[in-house]
């Protein structure tokens, strides 16, 4: 009974109905979730002469930050329905995506686990044991260079943020 009675005095009564339309303020690191009023004056700040190196925002909790204004990637308005249409948009997309899976798991051109095929559906030869590949069970050679080349892409990315 103390507890509960001790959280209702502690409990921020802003917090009951958090507002559903806000506005994000993106850095490279993190995000922030801002009031109209805020969003307007960080545009505001960046966008008019002279510019300005610090934007003071309050979040839609409450808070107060200060943000450099050179480190703000965007501002964008994130409504409710803003952000229905984005959720059922990503639901479309996996569905698709698994339609696509399902349909091509069901194939009567996809190789058996013996078998090893390219993209094209050419059969590749077995790689015998200790030929320079890892032994990945179901991996082809065709799965390795995409590893391969995906792996040099985000290493690439990540050297190139870092400086």
């Amino acid at each position: 009974m103390s507890e509960n009675r001790i959280r209702e005095l502690l409990r921020d009564p802003t917090l009951d109905q958090p507002a559903l339309d806000y506005y994000e303020v993106r850095l490279p690191w993190q995000s922030f979730a801002v009031r109209q009023e805020s969003a307007e004056r960080i545009l505001e700040a960046m966008l008019g002469q002279p510019r300005v190196d610090w934007v003071r925002a309050e979040t839609v909790t409450g808070s107060v930050v200060y943000l450099r204004a050179e480190h703000i990637v965007f501002v964008r308005e994130w409504s409710q329905a803003q952000r229905d249409t984005e959720r059922r948009f990503w639901k479309q997309i996996d569905k698709e995506y698994e339609e696509d899976e399902k349909d091509g798991s069901e194939s009567p051109e996809a190789p058996t686990d013996g078998e090893a095929s390219s993209e094209s559906g050419v059969k590749e030869p077995e790689q015998d044991a200790g030929a320079g590949t890892p032994d990945v069970p179901g991996a082809t050679h065709a799965d390795l260079v995409r590893f391969v080349v995906v792996t040099v892409v985000v290493l690439t990315i990540v050297r190139l943020m870092l400086g």
